[in-house]
C-alpha cells in the first residue's frame, strides 16, 4: 500500500468522520467492563475479565495508530507541538 493510503484508512477520509474517536470505545469499554466483572463477578467472571483485558489490548494499537496519525497532521498547526501546550 502506498502512505497516503494507510494515512487515509487510520484518519477515516473514506468514512467522512474521524476514525480515532469511534475507536476509542473499543479499549475502554473493554477494560471498564473487565474491572466491573473482577469487581462483582466473582471468580466465575475471571476467565471473561481476562478475555476483555486482551481485547482492550488488542484494540488498543490501531486506536492509537489513529490518533498518532490524528495528532501528526495537527501538531505543527498550534504554537507549541500539541494540545497540551499551555496558550
Amino acid at each position: 500500500m502506498q502512505p497516503r493510503v494507510v494515512r487515509n484508512l487510520l484518519s477515516g477520509t473514506d468514512l467522512g468522520e474521524p476514525l480515532h474517536p469511534v475507536l476509542t470505545d473499543l479499549p475502554i469499554g473493554a477494560w471498564v467492563m473487565s474491572a466491573l466483572l473482577d469487581t462483582a463477578g466473582g471468580p466465575a467472571a475471571e476467565g471473561a475479565a481476562d478475555l476483555l483485558v486482551t481485547a482492550g489490548v488488542v484494540a488498543a494499537a490501531p486506536t492509537a495508530a489513529a490518533g498518532l496519525n490524528d495528532w501528526s497532521d495537527t501538531a505543527g498547526r498550534r504554537p507549541g507541538s500539541g494540545w497540551c501546550t499551555p496558550r
